[in-house]
């Protein structure tokens, strides 16, 4: 993903659900409109199953902070 750094996670997420839109829709049309819900939804609890996922492993913490170190760096 390019740039992002400076979101709040409810906005990283909706990028990442709605690539083709930005910002992606807003609070009231998810609440109206269950699919776009549903991808909501699912792509947060993928991407925090992925860092729980790579958490749990040997030195996933510090992993975590190395990979995001290079992405910054590039």
């Amino acid at each position: 993903m390019d740039g992002g750094d400076n979101l709040v996670w409810e906005a990283l997420v909706m990028r990442l659900a709605f690539p083709e839109q930005s910002p992606g829709p807003a609070r009231e049309e998810l609440a109206r409109d269950p699919t776009l819900n549903e991808v909501a939804v699912g792509t947060l609890f993928g991407l925090l199953d992925e860092f729980l996922q790579r958490r749990a492993k040997h030195n996933g913490v510090a992993k975590i902070f190395d990979e995001y170190g290079s992405r910054r760096r590039q």
